[in-house]
Protein backbone atom coordinates (compact mmCIF):
# COMPACT_ATOMS: atom_id res chain seq x y z
CA UNK A 1 0.00 0.00 0.00
CA UNK A 2 1.22 3.54 -0.49
CA UNK A 3 0.14 6.08 2.10
CA UNK A 4 0.93 9.86 1.55
CA UNK A 5 1.71 11.02 5.13
CA UNK A 6 1.37 14.81 5.78
CA UNK A 7 2.36 15.76 9.54
CA UNK A 8 0.01 13.72 11.82
CA UNK A 9 -2.62 12.87 9.03
CA UNK A 10 -1.94 9.82 6.88
CA UNK A 11 -4.09 8.76 3.45
CA UNK A 12 -3.93 5.91 1.42
CA UNK A 13 -3.29 6.58 -2.19
CA UNK A 14 -3.74 2.99 -3.03
CA UNK A 15 -3.21 -0.59 -2.65
CA UNK A 16 -2.22 -3.44 -4.18
CA UNK A 17 -0.45 -3.46 -7.24
CA UNK A 18 -1.33 0.38 -8.09
CA UNK A 19 0.63 1.21 -5.31
CA UNK A 20 3.61 0.43 -6.37
CA UNK A 21 3.13 2.84 -9.80
CA UNK A 22 3.15 5.88 -7.38
CA UNK A 23 6.49 7.42 -7.25
CA UNK A 24 5.43 10.68 -5.74
CA UNK A 25 8.28 11.66 -2.95
CA UNK A 26 5.78 12.55 -0.42
CA UNK A 27 4.37 8.97 0.30
CA UNK A 28 6.00 5.33 1.14
CA UNK A 29 4.97 2.41 0.07
CA UNK A 30 4.48 -0.40 2.92
CA UNK A 31 3.72 -3.78 3.22
CA UNK A 32 2.28 -3.99 6.48
CA UNK A 33 1.57 -8.17 7.12
CA UNK A 34 4.45 -10.22 6.23
CA UNK A 35 5.56 -10.32 8.99
CA UNK A 36 2.83 -9.15 10.91
CA UNK A 37 4.34 -8.20 14.42
CA UNK A 38 2.17 -7.11 17.10
CA UNK A 39 3.06 -3.50 17.34
CA UNK A 40 1.40 -0.03 17.21
CA UNK A 41 2.50 1.12 13.75
CA UNK A 42 1.40 -2.56 12.13
CA UNK A 43 -1.52 -2.47 14.06
CA UNK A 44 -2.33 1.45 12.48
CA UNK A 45 -1.05 0.43 8.72
CA UNK A 46 -3.30 -2.81 9.03
CA UNK A 47 -6.21 -0.42 10.28
CA UNK A 48 -5.98 1.58 7.58
CA UNK A 49 -5.94 -0.59 4.62
CA UNK A 50 -8.72 -2.82 6.29
CA UNK A 51 -10.50 0.59 6.39
CA UNK A 52 -9.96 1.63 3.16
CA UNK A 53 -11.65 -1.79 1.92
CA UNK A 54 -14.35 -1.37 4.28
CA UNK A 55 -14.75 2.19 2.99
CA UNK A 56 -14.85 0.58 -0.48
CA UNK A 57 -17.76 -1.90 0.24
CA UNK A 58 -19.65 1.28 1.94
CA UNK A 59 -19.57 3.28 -1.61
CA UNK A 60 -20.94 0.69 -3.76
CA UNK A 61 -23.51 -1.49 -1.17
CA UNK A 62 -26.01 -0.02 2.23
CA UNK A 63 -23.13 -1.70 4.54
CA UNK A 64 -23.53 0.22 7.95
CA UNK A 65 -20.50 -2.12 8.98
CA UNK A 66 -19.43 -5.54 8.05
CA UNK A 67 -18.66 -8.33 9.67
CA UNK A 68 -14.66 -9.43 9.26
CA UNK A 69 -13.37 -12.47 8.58
CA UNK A 70 -9.92 -12.82 9.42
CA UNK A 71 -8.37 -16.09 7.68
CA UNK A 72 -5.08 -16.57 9.28
CA UNK A 73 -2.08 -19.34 8.26
CA UNK A 74 -1.23 -19.87 12.00
CA UNK A 75 -2.56 -22.98 13.58
CA UNK A 76 -2.84 -21.17 17.32
CA UNK A 77 -3.05 -17.84 18.85
CA UNK A 78 -2.07 -16.77 22.06
CA UNK A 79 -4.92 -14.54 24.07
CA UNK A 80 -2.58 -11.85 23.54
CA UNK A 81 -2.68 -11.95 19.34
CA UNK A 82 -6.47 -13.20 18.91
CA UNK A 83 -7.36 -10.09 21.11
CA UNK A 84 -5.09 -7.76 18.65
CA UNK A 85 -7.01 -9.18 15.54
CA UNK A 86 -9.91 -8.73 17.04
CA UNK A 87 -9.17 -5.26 18.02
CA UNK A 88 -7.75 -4.68 14.55
CA UNK A 89 -10.88 -5.71 12.85
CA UNK A 90 -13.47 -3.60 15.08
CA UNK A 91 -10.51 -0.69 15.68
CA UNK A 92 -11.12 -0.91 11.43
CA UNK A 93 -15.37 -0.48 11.33
CA UNK A 94 -16.37 -3.87 11.49
CA UNK A 95 -18.87 -5.07 13.80
CA UNK A 96 -18.00 -8.04 14.37
CA UNK A 97 -14.51 -10.34 14.18
CA UNK A 98 -14.45 -13.99 13.61
CA UNK A 99 -10.90 -15.45 13.64
CA UNK A 100 -10.13 -18.85 11.44
CA UNK A 101 -6.99 -21.03 11.99
CA UNK A 102 -6.84 -22.97 9.46
CA UNK A 103 -5.79 -23.82 6.03
CA UNK A 104 -8.51 -24.13 4.18
CA UNK A 105 -11.65 -21.96 4.53
CA UNK A 106 -14.14 -24.12 3.72
CA UNK A 107 -17.98 -22.41 2.08
CA UNK A 108 -20.28 -24.33 5.01
CA UNK A 109 -18.40 -22.53 7.26
CA UNK A 110 -18.67 -18.87 5.58
CA UNK A 111 -22.50 -19.50 5.32
CA UNK A 112 -22.54 -20.67 9.08
CA UNK A 113 -20.77 -17.38 9.64
CA UNK A 114 -22.89 -15.05 6.75
CA UNK A 115 -26.21 -16.70 8.18
CA UNK A 116 -25.78 -15.11 11.86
Amino acid sequence: MTIHENGKKARILAVGKKAREITDKESRLYTPYHPLVMEKENFELCSKVLQHFIAQLKSKSLFLAPRIILHLTKTSLSKREEQFYKELGLASGGREVVIFLKDELQADELETFFSK
